[in-house]
């Protein structure tokens, strides 16, 4: 099923028009409009929304679009091991507003021992450093719009910790997607080119999706994709999660901003782009020295998680 007819039978069922479905689900009445009429694809954000909205769980989705189960994450381990989940990330939070002084400082510590590990791609000032402190740490990692410090997500990451992050229930953000899609076409020996031929979606939309953007990506060409590379489903599943986790972020209030608006946002804070708002930046920057952790190290360690912690 096709989805903009999958779209006005839901909408249908619920017996609401176009313009009370917008409001519920937040979505633009003029976009649903065009969607129904096949007069433009949706993205998957907007599919995202619609289903989120309306409460209907991703595997019923796909069975829906598709007539096929999804191959989502396996059940959630108890052991976490290296990846990194919302409880560990709320504790990381909770420790930043008691004890900002020891945060920074272990941020300090552990890009520090990325530094010492390997090359990391830098920007600004970090060019002129081999390492720095905490106080240095927290002027890089500032409000300030004139710094615009990012500590960029390992490109060479092995797509097997992508997933070992993914089946271990760790937060995904996505770049992470990106790199999963990169280094499974890479193992299968698939270029972008006979990507393309086979799945009929252009090398620039697959570039962007590798690089971890979601902007005008079109819920078809990830559905595509999925079938071009027999995901059943993971990839989807995958940017789901990415979409989900980010919302659990700004429903906790943990981006301590009450300007921030989810919706036109999360775009740019799961793909990398840095917002004025510190906790925002913060939560990618210690997103992605987990990361590094993984790629330097591998999945199979303890990585400082509470180095900040007293006793």
């Amino acid at each position: 099923m096709k989805f903009n007819e999958w779209l006005r039978k839901e909408r249908n069922v619920r017996r609401m028009d176009v313009r009370a479905f917008a409001e519920w689900t937040q979505v633009d009445p003029s976009t649903i409009s065009r969607i129904e009429n096949a007069h433009t694809e949706a993205t998957l954000y907007t599919a995202y929304r619609i289903c989120t909205a309306m409460h209907i769980p991703l595997s019923q989705f796909y069975y829906d679009l598709t007539g096929l189960n999804l191959n989502s994450r396996y059940e959630i381990s108890v052991d976490k091991g290296s990846a990194v989940s919302m409880d560990d990330l709320g504790v990381f939070i909770y420790d930043l507003k008691s004890d900002r002084e020891a945060i920074y400082k272990y941020l300090a510590y552990v890009y520090n021992e990325i530094l010492e590990m390997g090359t990391v791609m830098q920007e600004g000032i970090l060019k002129r450093l081999s390492s720095f402190d905490e106080i240095a740490m927290e002027v890089l990692l500032s409000n300030n719009s004139m710094n615009s410090f990012d500590l960029n997500y390992p490109r060479q990451i092995s797509y097997k910790a992508v997933i070992y992050n993914y089946e271990k229930g760790g937060i995904l953000i996505l770049p992470d997607v990106g790199a999963y899609v990169r280094g499974l076409r890479r193992e299968e020996k698939v270029t972008l080119e006979i990507l393309e031929g086979s799945s009929r979606i252009s090398t620039s939309v697959l570039s962007r999706l590798e690089e971890g953007s979601l902007e005008r990506i079109k819920l078809v060409d990830i559905l595509a994709l999925d079938i071009s590379l027999n995901q059943a489903g993971r990839i989807l599943d995958m940017f789901w999660e990415a979409c989900s986790d980010e919302e659990q972020i700004f429903r906790r209030g943990w981006l301590d901003n009450s300007q921030y608006d989810f919706s036109k946002n999360i775009r740019k804070y799961l793909g990398g782009e840095q917002k004025s708002n510190n906790n925002s930046k913060l939560i990618n920057f210690y997103i992605k020295v987990c990361r590094w952790y993984q790629h330097l190290k591998g999945t199979d360690f303890l990585w400082p998680k509470y180095r900040w912690q007293k006793g």
